[in-house]
């Protein structure tokens, strides 16, 4: 809030900037509109329970690619503009780097002058005087006015209320600059819809950083019409991907199926928490709360009575008064002995071990994780794992490090299934460690496995790049 403490003085220099670009204030949407693509057997249905939805209209195969789409809206955050295309998303080269015409405040580079047209015809050349609007609580305003006055359709919205005090406090400075009032304009009610539909429907757009790890981060925020159908579960069948390859357009998103869906079933992505990933349902259930404000009805946190089998990835705590037993963090007793757990003794043990993380002890950490988990499908266990070997990666001791990648890849051929999104990203890691450890005889054996699962869930189109360079090591050790 204490950006907008100084409001009256920051907006009357403001206002000193308002130019003909300005006085209409609705150069959208784009001169060039595409309607959003067709799903590839799948179609959108309206459900009693959940309202619209998409539904698949015969048997899809895991790794089928059913929605690719461009964004109606679009927002890099400010901490990528030195490594991404500020209109297009894709990643700047050396030589690729072209400035806004008037060098503004917003420090945006491009990929190409065609980009920084399209951008500065599109928007950039309404908010390019105004830096001020580049920060946080903006960033939802800026997308609203890349549609603005049309909206986003009859995309669910919030009402006003559900704004935080950030976005309410940046609505009532925007309305200000531009129309000198807060509450009586008409304009503010529109945009406050449309800051409701993108809370409901953002979708944060993600792309492998630069580093040795090669992790996924959140480079900006996009609207996508057709993939906002979706609905969210938290063991989702099917992800969204997102390609920036596409010069000029935007980031493309791609949904594509993780595993086999059956005809006449919904189609979910998750909108954040997983399952797979945060086994305590309430945990997922307030996030989901605070995020979206609505409650996780999905089977993860609702098991019907056919399904309500207890998940590896979630039973995974060692009973201490019976070998067999199997815990879940909302279990009082042991399933199998039915003897009471002492869950305060399993506080102070995860406490020594999120010490032990913390201080970089991460061997023993897995030494106390193994005492309390179940060392095969228990994921704090592959996490632990899969950092040492990461650490000893980093020190050149690629054999070790595939020892390490090789126990986490069981973890998690165990909890997904071997053909899995989650279990293909293991195999990679491990191909690569076992190429760089000379260890070829079994590097042949793991490349192959890596591509056949790759192929299998569709990633030899969806990541051409990881793709290229497994068939690279499968060349080389086949020599």
């Amino acid at each position: 809030m204490g950006h907008f403490s100084d409001g009256d003085d920051r907006i009357a220099h403001a206002r000193h900037r308002i130019g003909p670009a300005h006085l209409d204030l609705r150069p959208w949407p784009p001169a060039v509109y595409v309607p959003p693509s067709p799903w590839k057997h799948a179609d959108i249905v309206r459900d009693p329970v959940v309202g619209r939805s998409v539904e698949t209209t015969q048997v899809i195969p895991a790794g089928t690619l059913i929605k690719t789409e461009l964004p109606i809206a679009k927002f890099l955050y400010p901490s990528h503009r030195t490594t991404h295309c500020f209109h297009c998303f894709s990643r700047l080269t050396r030589t690729s780097r072209v400035r806004c015409r008037n060098a503004c405040g917003w420090h945006v580079l491009y990929c190409s002058v065609e980009c920084e047209a399209a951008a500065w015809a599109g928007h950039h050349r309404v908010v390019c005087a105004f830096p001020e609007l580049d920060m946080l609580d903006f960033v939802d305003i800026l997308l609203a006015l890349q549609v603005f006055p049309d909206a986003f359709g009859d995309l669910v919205s919030l009402p006003a209320k559900e704004l935080t005090l950030g976005q309410q406090a940046a609505l009532d400075w925007f309305c200000r600059l531009f129309w000198g009032a807060t509450a009586v304009s008409p304009m503010r009610d529109v945009l406050a819809h449309c800051l409701g539909q993108i809370r409901c429907n953002g979708f944060g757009v993600r792309s492998k950083d630069a580093t040795a790890e090669g992790n996924e981060v959140a480079i900006g925020k996009a609207v996508y019409l057709g993939s906002s159908m979706l609905n969210h579960a938290c063991d989702p069948n099917a992800l969204a991907f997102f390609n920036s390859n596409n010069k000029q357009q935007g980031p493309i998103i791609q949904i594509r199926t993780t595993r086999t869906i059956p005809q006449g079933q919904h189609v979910t992505i998750s909108y954040g928490p997983l399952a797979s990933r945060h086994p305590s349902v309430a945990a997922r259930q307030r996030e989901l709360r605070d995020r979206y404000l609505f409650t996780c009805a999905c089977d993860a946190c609702h098991p019907p009575p056919a399904k309500a089998i207890r998940p590896k990835r979630s039973a995974f705590i060692l009973c201490t008064s019976c070998v067999a037993g199997r815990l879940e963090r909302t279990d009082l007793v042991c399933p199998t002995c039915h003897q009471p757990f002492d869950w305060s003794r399993m506080t102070m043990q995860e406490g020594r071990i999120e010490h032990c993380l913390a201080s970089g002890q991460l061997e023993e950490a897995l030494r106390i994780q193994r005492i309390i988990y179940d060392s095969e499908t228990a994921h704090p266990i592959g996490e632990t794992l899969d950092r040492l070997a990461h650490l000893y990666a980093n020190q050149g001791q690629f054999q070790k490090a595939a020892e390490f990648c090789q126990q986490s890849l069981t973890i998690v051929c165990n909890v997904f299934g071997r053909v899995s999104i989650e279990s293909a990203e293991e195999m990679f890691k491990l191909s690569s460690l076992l190429f760089n450890a000379h260890m070829y005889k079994e590097a042949r054996t793991q490349v192959k496995e890596t591509i056949k699962v790759h192929r299998k869930l569709g990633l030899n189109e969806q990541n051409p790049e990881d793709f290229n360079e497994l068939q690279a090591m499968l060349k080389f050790v086949s020599r």
